[in-house]
């Protein structure tokens, strides 16, 4: 029974944090930008974490316009 009654404000919780954590980014067409985002996780077990690059423009181009570096090597070729 208590745990059917905090079913509900957790849900909120998580979903509330879900939204914080959300990121609406505007690019510039013909320029390159870099959004460092940094993750920390600050519990002690293993946590998965999901980024999602949504392009609209993607159905009309023939190779992606934005992409996810999560190639440490990658991404200081083109940092530095």
């Amino acid at each position: 029974m208590i745990r059917a009654t905090k079913k509900e404000h957790i849900l909120s919780r998580v979903m509330e944090e879900y939204v914080s954590g959300a990121e609406q980014l505007s690019i510039m067409p013909g320029h390159i930008q870099f959004v460092t985002v940094k993750i920390h996780n600050q519990f002690n077990q293993t946590e998965v974490y999901n980024v999602q690059v949504v392009d609209p423009d993607e159905r009309e181009l023939l190779e992606k316009e934005m992409v996810m570096v999560s190639d440490k090597a990658e991404w200081r070729y083109w940092v530095a």
